[in-house]
């Protein structure tokens, strides 16, 4: 939805997409704010809720500002203090990328591989797996509710029809891991590197609570051939 900057005392929220319901949910910031306005729009003032748990939550006025990318400034107290958890959205898609992940029995590795045309892409991901290996994540969810779990990662034809758990707040989700088509030593790769070739599947729905917890996934038996590299997970709000 947009990136954030700060200098001073100001916090600037810069919005490339505009929130359908005018709301931005903003994780993270135990400062305490004094006030909120939009820029280069007569520092128009607008609404804000600071909450217990750390969450704010900014009131935009209905009409977008005309301008390319609108920037909203909160004025904070005393020196920026952020809290690195990761926040899940209440009403857009939050994207967890596996860097974020504690890993035990498993490694975080950058991958690097070419698409077409020579574009390099490259991504951090959860990888070589042990037979009881875990990643862990711990997230700050602003609003209980059902979420839709989406995983995004390549396997290999050795990897094929793989089980792996995800688990949240005891629950669990069984993921069935299918080839993606990844290759070791692919000719299409600089110096036969291996082609990864990513996809994302739903998995299913789970309810999340509020507040501070964890979710974690591991492999559900024997790890064959380093099992699958695990690029991220994303958490997306059902609206009922």
């Amino acid at each position: 939805m947009g990136d954030i900057t700060v200098k001073d005392n100001q916090l600037y929220l810069h919005v490339f997409k505009w929130p359908q319901n005018n709301k931005i949910h903003l994780s993270g910031l135990t400062n305490k704010v004094s006030g909120a306005n939009i820029l280069n729009n007569d520092n128009l003032k607008v609404n804000f809720k600071q909450h217990k748990r750390g969450w704010i939550t900014i009131e935009l006025p209905e009409d977008k500002p005309k301008t390319l990318v609108p920037v909203v400034a909160l004025d904070i107290k005393g020196e920026l203090k952020i809290d690195q958890t990761i926040g899940i959205d209440p009403q857009i898609p939050t994207m967890i990328s596996a860097i974020f992940a504690k890993c035990k029995g498993c490694k975080s590795k950058e991958l690097r591989w070419m698409q077409k045309f020579g574009e390099w892409k490259y991504a951090d991901n959860l990888l070589n797996w042990q037979d009881k290996g875990q990643g862990v994540w711990k997230v700050d969810v602003a609003r209980a509710g059902q979420y839709l779990l989406e995983v995004e990662y390549s396997a290999n034809d050795k990897v094929d029809f793989s089980e792996w758990y995800f688990e949240f707040n005891g629950k669990r989700l069984v993921m069935q891991a299918l080839d993606t088509g990844e290759r070791e030593n692919s000719a299409r790769q600089f110096a036969g590197r291996t082609l990864y070739r990513f996809r994302t599947d739903k998995v299913g729905v789970i309810e999340l609570t509020t507040g501070k917890q964890t979710i974690s996934v591991m492999p559900k038996s024997k790890v064959m051939a380093g099992g699958i590299n695990l690029k991220a997970i994303h958490l997306k709000p059902v609206h009922n």
